[in-house]
């Protein structure tokens, strides 16, 4: 991320990688840095943004810490991921 505020979604940032994933929203979640610490707030009222294997509350900010594993319209179950999701690991203060 390298904007303050960053809209993450099937028509927005990431849309070449997301746009085959149908279980992600067009405008599924926004990230915000703001005093040193990254947030994750869930737009999408259908199928969710998880933390962790946990879905967020809607449209609140959810911090993030290093590590964190964000699911866009899925999680973990049974040991296994969702073909029609997308999951990313949090990697703070960290160029790749």
């Amino acid at each position: 991320l390298n904007q303050n505020l960053t809209v993450v979604g099937r028509e927005n940032v990431m849309k070449e990688y997301l746009s085959s994933k149908s279980f992600v929203s067009r405008k599924h979640a926004e990230f915000l840095i703001e005093a040193d610490k990254l947030w994750v707030k869930n737009h999408s009222n259908t199928n969710h943004t998880y933390v962790n294997n946990e879905m967020i509350r809607d449209n609140e900010y959810f911090e993030l810490h290093d590590g964190d594993v964000i699911g866009f319209g899925g999680k973990e179950i049974n040991g296994s991921l969702q073909d029609e999701a997308a999951y990313f690991r949090v990697r703070i203060g960290t160029c790749i």
